[in-house]
């Protein structure tokens, strides 16, 4: 499901995701989601930059 994050069309598509695979290890996964939510500044940094670049981030 991690993988969905990184095949959304734009920069607002990869966050929603994101935050929906969130919600979803926060009910199954808590810690993972934990960490995911620590970690997702630094993870979706790439939706800062033009979208022709994403793919050599």
């Amino acid at each position: 499901m991690f993988h969905t994050i990184f095949q959304q069309p734009n920069a607002q598509s990869v966050w929603a995701q994101a935050r929906d695979v969130l919600d979803f290890c926060q009910e199954k996964f808590p810690h993972v989601a934990d960490y995911l939510e620590e970690a997702l500044d630094e993870l979706l940094a790439f939706t800062q930059c033009p979208k022709s670049l994403w793919t050599k981030i």
